[in-house]
């Protein structure tokens, strides 16, 4: 078989010719193409990255502040509650007290009204006990009662016993020299001067008695210096009658522990004289 290479390097020229014209017209503008698509695709990977980028800080930022928001909200919410339960425990107190002064109030309302009531009392249970007691010895014919008490207020005197004789002294002494007899009605002539002579006997020294008359002495005659008294009288008793209705009301007013009333009686006044005076009441 005969080859004709003037065909074959003719097919081979237009070969490498179309190869170039492709290479110019076709190939070259492809690859530009391309390359131009893939700077795009690049600016826009490059551009989304940073928009991701940005994203992420934006979160971060909004993360952050509502992180600040959520401390700030934490903060005005436990001050608000702080300041509420101190406008709480403010009031309260407030309640507290006003209701405390309402109760010192009542109880002092309340003791004032004991008290008036028990004087009252006292005083009519000494009036009518004295009425009864005079109308008493009266029918019985009788010498009469104020004389009696007399008397018997004589003998007590002169019964002290020597540390009762001492304290009558001593308080005589820190009295001025006054000795002070109060009787709940005038004494006589005759019971003065006894009481006078009783006392001389035992206060050996300058002194004057002074009698006087006083509705607080119930039914009976008592003999006071500085710090020392001798009764003999109802008040020793109705005092322990008032102590014991002022348990009563204490008790009914609910108090565990009533209140206790110093005892304005002998016992607590006149040390040895008084209970020489209770044994002759």
């Amino acid at each position: 078989m005969l080859i004709d290479w003037f065909t074959v390097i003719a097919q081979i020229i237009n070969f490498l010719i179309l190869m170039g014209l492709l290479k110019y017209f076709l190939y070259d503008r492809l690859i530009a193409i391309m390359d131009e698509r893939q700077r795009k695709i690049d600016e826009r990977l490059t551009a989304s990255e940073e928009t991701k980028k940005a994203a992420e800080e934006e979160k971060q930022e909004l993360a952050e502040a509502r992180r600040e928001f959520d401390e700030r909200k934490k903060a005005m919410l436990d001050e608000a509650h702080e300041e509420a339960g101190k406008w709480r425990r403010d009031k309260i107190s407030e309640a507290r007290g006003e209701v405390e002064k309402l109760r010192e109030r009542w109880r002092e309302d309340l003791e004032r009204e004991k008290k008036s009531f028990g004087q009252h009392l006292k005083e009519l249970i000494g009036r009518e006990t004295y009425a009864m007691a005079a109308s008493f010895f009266a029918d019985l014919g009788d010498r009469e009662l104020e004389g009696r008490l007399g008397n018997r207020f004589v003998e007590m005197v002169r019964e002290l016993e020597p540390e009762a004789r001492e304290a009558l002294v001593a308080g005589t002494e820190k009295n001025g020299g006054t000795v002070a007899v109060v009787s709940a009605f005038e004494l006589d002539d005759n019971t003065r001067q006894a009481i006078e002579k009783v006392c001389a006997e035992i206060i050996d020294r300058e002194h004057r008695v002074r009698f006087t008359t006083s509705s607080e002495v119930i039914m009976g005659v008592e003999l006071q210096v500085a710090g020392y008294r001798i009764s003999l009288s109802l008040r020793r008793y109705l005092t322990m009658l008032e102590d014991q209705l002022q348990a009563i009301f204490a008790s009914r007013k609910g108090d565990e522990h009533p209140e206790k009333k110093e005892s304005s009686g002998p016992a607590k006044n006149t040390g040895a004289a008084d209970d020489s005076g209770g044994n002759g009441d």
